[in-house]
């Protein structure tokens, strides 16, 4: 491969990865009026308008653009909140199982049936709560009616959230954000 191809592939996957930001199905910006959340305490609060759109990008720029993303990917954040909505638009509430096995120590830390109502989204589990050592991977399993989701997020810098929702058409979805 000769030195302009090289350079031009580099450059290309690297803008791809720039402009990226975090991955999620969500655009940022995206409304949420839709739905209300209710935080691990069981207090409610309203969703409306658009997510934060908090900047991944690191204040100072180095050399090696990958650095900000392994320093962000080894720095702990224990709280990574785990979300189940249901964009259900009929009134009805969802039965939605929640398991999350910690991987460090081969144990499950959260295993309950959360009730969802329509149009609203709660955090149903907070990594935080398993006081987790450093960073550490947790598995996390969503069951609603015969249908399975599971996505592994990490409690590091670089991911977000854990999402499941029930779509208006009654479809599980899962999702986490990660930088």
């Amino acid at each position: 491969m000769n030195r302009r191809t090289l350079l031009a592939t580099a450059t290309s996957a690297l803008s791809s990865v720039v402009l990226a930001g975090c991955l999620t199905d969500d655009e940022p910006g995206a409304s949420t009026s839709e739905r209300s959340t209710t935080p691990h305490d069981g207090t409610e609060t309203e969703r409306s308008g658009s997510e934060p759109s908090g900047s991944s990008t690191p204040t100072e720029t180095t050399d090696d653009d990958s650095t900000w993303w392994s320093e962000a990917a080894n720095e702990p954040d224990p709280s990574k909140e785990v979300r189940i909505g249901n964009d259900g638009e009929d009134g009805v509430a969802h039965s939605v199982g929640l398991e999350v096995y910690r991987e460090a120590t081969g144990t499950v830390v959260h295993d309950e049936r959360h009730e969802v109502p329509a149009g609203s989204e709660l955090v149903a589990y907070d990594t935080a709560d398993a006081n987790p050592d450093g960073v550490e991977a947790f598995r996390i399993t969503c069951t609603f009616e015969d249908q399975t989701e599971t996505v592994t997020i990490e409690t590091s810098e670089c991911y977000g959230w854990a999402e499941f929702v029930v779509t208006a058409d009654d479809e599980l979805d899962g999702t986490y954000t990660i930088c």
